[in-house]
């Protein structure tokens, strides 16, 4: 069957990159002093200078930057380049385009604000798709991001009609849109080695793993930077290994509020230094940005399917694109180490090119049936009802709606579906992900498998099992397997962030495991056993027992009520949920009582021999 969204085939034009070579060198050898028009620009490798280049071009230039702290990386104290995002409004950018000092204008500009360059330029009257060359840079983003990000293709529509465009990255994707099909491909072919040495580990256990990693191999590093595409994932990493004043954060500005919300300091939307020990980064961080070291870092990629799957990392793309980010080489090298940890689940719903395909083609052919009702029908109320039914099809996912109310295909919306279920298919086993990493052309693969007493998949079938009794006879079975484990305190911590774990691991360690059964594993039950074994521990803890020998002195006759109210006081004081009785007292020490007469009273002669130790 043939596909209905073909990637493009394009005619590939080979570029010699030598060692020590920038961009503008292998550009010359095919014959052009600057990035040319109509090209997807693949450079292979990163650092060698395609933003550089544009930005030292002579022309106008517009660069689309898929994230902000590439621009404000790239035009930092730069007075000659305009940085356009959020915070930059249209007369920002007028003012700027008037500068007659200023010979080649250049715009480094988010696609989310390439609107407001347009706008400027409308309102200057100045043709902006003659006047500048536009260069998207990291290309491949407008595909990974646009299911999440639906306005970073928002400048695609401009971008075709610029009389001097390019698409560049180390690591372009394949495209479908018709648009590109008088594009070339420029392959840029390094004549030298440039692989980079992985450590692969896949596990069982991923926070096992991780604090292992962090803590014990990496123990003596300078500094470590951690990628990981979930800012609740950090916060977790940093709580579990009691490493937040070793910490820094990089992540959305959105994401900082809310961490700064939980109390954490070291965190920041855009890169910068002083560096911490441990550096956590998002994916906006991954492509783009330029970090100069003064020592070489150790590299973690981190991926957890089971709390968090867009933490997967193409080995195409992102672990390509995440290890170019360190500039400066020392010795020969611009880093320590590269480690990914990830699990793997071969229970990933995943679908195949051939599956979306079909999937593609019933949701097209539901639309063009809905389309050309629409266009025969003549009554406004009829053609009202048909663009609601539109607006609600599967289709509009993959697609822009036009003013009319119909819809045009969005193309990278189409791309970026069959490239998020290519990424599943590689976290299927850590065969697929190890043969995938070999297959990038940049990366030699040290592989390891790992398996801990307490397993990932464990903990997702904790969370799928219904009841409270299932759940209890799981855990009991991985309590009862970690006796005598040296990492048991650790596991039982994974254990209890499970739901009901924090009961049923206290149950475990202070009433043994008859107590489950013997409740027949009533949550209600188990848990008023629990209650009543901490209310004893805390009536007798040493505390409590100290403030009541100074409360009642010896051989005196006292009135039971006081012995009760002081009792009950002491009680709660220290948060004790016991309703004290008049004879409660006779618990702590030996007594005599007298009725002979009204108060009737205690005199206390001895504390119990079992508490006196």
């Amino acid at each position: 069957m043939k596909r209905l969204f073909q990637k493009l085939k394009f005619e590939v034009i080979p570029a010699i990159l030598k060692k020590g070579q920038r961009l503008i060198n292998t550009l010359k050898t095919i014959g052009y002093k600057d990035i040319p028009s109509n090209v997807i620009l693949d450079k292979t490798l990163t650092g060698i200078g395609a933003t550089y280049q544009e930005l030292h071009a002579k022309r106008h230039s517009i660069i689309i930057e898929p994230t902000l702290p590439v621009i404000h990386d790239k035009a930092y104290g730069k007075d000659e380049i305009l940085p356009v995002y959020e915070n930059c409004k249209v007369p920002d950018v007028k003012r700027y385009l008037q500068r007659a000092e200023i010979k080649y204008k250049k715009i480094l500009t988010t696609p989310e604000s390439f609107w407001k360059v347009k706008k400027a330029c409308e309102e200057l009257k100045l043709d902006m798709y003659g006047m500048f060359f536009c260069l998207f840079d990291e290309c491949e983003k407008v595909t990974e991001d646009s299911d999440f990000r639906r306005k970073i293709t928002k400048p695609m529509k401009d971008f075709f009609q610029f009389e001097g465009k390019a698409f560049v990255s180390a690591t372009p994707l394949k495209v479908s849109d018709p648009r590109f099909e008088n594009f070339k491909w420029i392959k840029v072919k390094p004549d030298f080695d440039y692989k980079k040495s992985l450590n692969l580990i896949i596990t069982n256990s991923y926070e096992m793993s991780v604090r292992k990693l962090l803590l014990d191999d990496l123990a003596n590093s300078s500094c470590v930077f951690v990628f990981l595409n979930t800012t609740d994932g950090i916060d977790k990493i940093v709580n579990t290994l009691g490493i937040e004043g070793q910490s820094k954060i990089f992540c959305s500005g959105k994401s900082v509020k809310k961490l700064k919300k939980k109390g954490y300091a070291n965190v920041a939307s855009l890169y910068s230094e002083p560096i911490a020990k441990y550096n956590f980064l998002t994916c906006r961080f991954y492509s783009a940005l330029d970090i100069i070291l003064k020592v070489k870092p150790d590299i973690v990629m981190l991926t957890n399917l089971y709390e968090a799957e867009h933490s997967m990392i193409d080995p195409y793309t992102e672990a390509v694109q995440i290890c170019g980010r360190f500039r400066k080489e020392i010795n020969g090298s611009t880093f320590n180490s590269i480690t990914h940890v990830t699990n793997v689940r071969n229970t990933l719903k995943v679908k195949t090119d051939e599956e979306i395909d079909i999937e593609l083609e019933e949701k097209l052919k539901t639309y063009e049936d809905l389309q050309t009702r629409y266009n025969t029908a003549t009554d406004k109320t009829r053609k009202e009802a048909i663009l609601d039914d539109i607006s609600r099809l599967g289709l509009a996912e993959f697609a822009t709606q036009l003013d009319d109310g119909l819809l045009e295909i969005d193309y990278f919306a189409i791309d970026n579906y069959y490239n998020n279920e290519r990424v599943k298919r590689y976290y299927l086993s850590g065969n697929a992900l190890k043969e995938s990493y070999e297959q990038t052309g940049h990366f030699t693969v040290n592989y390891r498998s790992v398996f801990y007493a307490v397993s990932d998949s464990v903990r997702m079938e904790l969370k799928q099992l219904p009841t409270f009794s299932e759940r209890c006879k799981l855990m009991l079975d991985k309590l009862n397997k970690l006796q005598g484990d040296p990492d048991r305190n650790f596991y039982t911590g994974i254990l209890k962030q499970e739901k009901d774990g924090e009961l049923i691991v206290e149950a475990y360690e202070k009433l043994g495991v008859e107590v489950f059964a013997n409740k027949k594993y009533q949550r209600a039950e188990i848990k008023k056993a629990l209650d009543k074994y901490n209310i004893e521990l805390l009536r007798f803890s040493p505390m409590v027992l100290q403030e009541i020998r100074e409360a009642f002195p010896l051989n005196v006759p006292i009135p039971q009520e006081d012995i009760k109210n002081q009792l009950q006081d002491i009680y709660k004081r220290y948060g004790i949920d016991y309703k004290v009785k008049k004879n409660t007292v006779e618990d702590y020490y030996d007594v005599s009582l007298s009725y002979s007469k009204k108060p009737y009273t205690y005199t206390l002669k001895a504390i119990r021999e079992n508490l006196s130790k």
